[in-house]
């Protein structure tokens, strides 16, 4: 959860590309739905927080910024497309975009189904987007927590056997972060955290 101070940071980050008011609590309701608990306001400070400073590295800066508003504005744990619709709802309202910005953050939000991209701005959005999993231990089981409740309607054992199948695609992975910048950070530290919680979940247990 934020703290009053972070929330008005993020707003304000909000307010410095668009002083609309509706589509900023509209985005706010996405974000506080009940079914989430890390795909929330906080995880889009922490990306802005890690993108502005690479901000003169972007080629768009504009399109990230508003993929980043977008990209899990639709959730739901028990659907597969959620990408595609949070691509398709910015479509729908950033029509105040040149097209060919809005067209680019479309593709952006899409390339988090994968967390793969071709590239630059994209590998910055998708390496700021896996951020926590090179987080430090307590912030990494506190994610790890999370994502379970997410799920808390599949049965254990299953949802052991698939976070795995997940953690060991990134693990496979030559370099889970496709930029110097987020590799040289995050890392070691994310494959430490990912191998950690897939030797608990094969035990049958979840991280502590």
């Amino acid at each position: 959860m934020l703290t009053d101070l972070e929330r008005q940071e993020l707003k304000n980050l909000f307010l410095e590309h668009s002083e609309d008011g509706d589509l900023y609590a509209e985005l706010e309701r996405h974000y506080t739905e009940p079914q989430r608990f890390y795909h929330i306001f906080s995880h889009l400070l922490e990306m802005f927080r890690l993108l502005r400073p690479l901000e003169s590295q972007l080629e768009h800066p504009e399109a990230v910024f508003w993929a980043v508003w977008f990209h899990d504005s639709i959730y739901d744990p028990r659907a597969s497309d959620n990408e595609e619709e949070s691509a398709q709802l910015a479509l729908e309202r950033l029509t105040f975009l040149e097209p060919e910005t809005l067209e680019r953050v479309s593709n952006l939000i899409l390339c988090t189904k994968t967390h793969q991209a071709l590239e630059p701005d994209g590998k910055f959005l998708m390496d700021a987007d896996l951020s926590i999993l090179g987080s430090s231990f307590e912030a990494y089981a506190n994610y790890a927590r999370a994502i379970r409740k997410e799920y808390e309607f599949v049965p254990l054992e299953l949802y052991c056997a698939g976070r795995i199948t997940v953690l060991e695609r990134f693990l496979g992975r030559s370099r889970i972060y496709q930029t110097l910048e987020f590799g040289a950070r995050f890392e070691a530290q994310a494959r430490q955290n990912l191998t950690l919680e897939r030797q608990s979940l094969l035990e049958g247990r979840l991280m502590k």
